[in-house]
């Protein structure tokens, strides 16, 4: 005789404060000329690296992403119009409690904070998706040991387990950071919340 089968869906849900942090950090200088924008921006950049420096974080913590000179008039919204501009962005990275005061000192320097991002490294993520695995199995048999009772049924074990994926795919829809865009400098982080919803085939066994 053939097992029947009872299958249902369910998402797990499992979270972890964040243990890593990124402030992006941006300087700006205008000038006359290309190489007075330049000029202008380097040096502010440096300012802001020597504020951290002899603060909260050390120099190897900070990197730079871009550089970048615009004529005037291939700028959008500048506060210089009829000028040059020079623009430097940094990233820093640092724990997350100390990302109010790197945004504090960045800003102090004279920096505009773009965003910080907190995050996990990949090893948790990947241990948290299991757990949201489990969680999300948990929640399926619950589900079909309530189908079953209705027919007088119970559920047995499980049969198969495939995983149904996530609305966007990759790992921003798995992965839900606590991304401020804000740009005052009270940076709280959110929980890293990792979310996995699966199809579960359980062993139907009627009485």
């Amino acid at each position: 005789m053939t097992q029947r089968t009872i299958t249902t869906t369910a998402t797990g849900r499992t979270e972890e404060q964040p243990t890593n942090a990124t402030v992006e950090i941006t300087a700006e200088g205008y000038a006359e000329s290309a190489t007075g924008a330049h000029a202008t921006v380097t040096d502010r950049a440096q300012t802001i690296v020597r504020e951290l420096v002899g603060g909260p974080i050390t120099e190897d913590q900070i990197r730079a992403t871009s550089h970048r000179v615009e004529p005037p008039d291939q700028q959008f919204e500048p506060a210089e119009p009829d000028k040059y501009r020079g623009t430097r962005e940094l990233a820093v990275n640092c724990q997350p409690d100390r990302v109010t005061e790197v945004a504090t000192v960045a800003m102090e320097a004279g920096g505009t904070i773009l965003n910080a991002q907190f995050e996990l490294p990949d090893e948790r993520v990947a241990a948290l998706r299991n757990d949201a695995v489990a969680d999300a199995v948990v929640r399926a048999r619950t589900r079909a040991e309530r189908i079953a009772s209705t027919e007088g049924g119970t559920v047995g074990d499980v049969v198969a387990v495939t995983t149904a994926g996530t609305d966007d795919g990759g790992m921003q829809s798995i992965v839900e950071d606590a991304l401020d865009s804000c740009f005052d400098t009270d940076f709280q982080p959110s929980s890293v919340v990792v979310t996995e919803a699966v199809e579960a085939t359980f062993e139907l066994d009627e009485s």
